[in-house]
C-alpha cells in the first residue's frame, strides 16, 4: 500500500507499507521522488495499522 502526495514546496513524497516476513507486521518507508526514481529516506517497523475514513477507524 502506498500514499503519494505533493507538498506545497519540494518534490513528491510517498509513504509505503510492505509486509514484514518475520512476524506479520509491516515496514513503513518514507520516500522522496528524485525526478527519476523514488529514494528511500527512512523506514520503521509497524505493528498496528489504523486506517480512518470520514470519521470511521478500523485497525488492520
Amino acid at each position: 500500500m502506498s500514499v503519494t502526495y505533493q507538498p506545497t514546496t519540494g518534490p513528491h513524497r510517498r509513504l509505503r507499507l510492505e509486509p514484514r516476513a518475520a512476524d506479520g507486521g509491516m515496514w513503513r518507508y518514507t520516500e522522496v521522488w528524485t525526478g527519476c526514481q523514488w529514494r528511500t529516506e527512512g523506514r520503521e517497523p509497524v505493528d498496528v495499522l489504523t486506517i480512518e475514513r470520514e470519521g470511521e477507524a478500523a485497525d488492520v
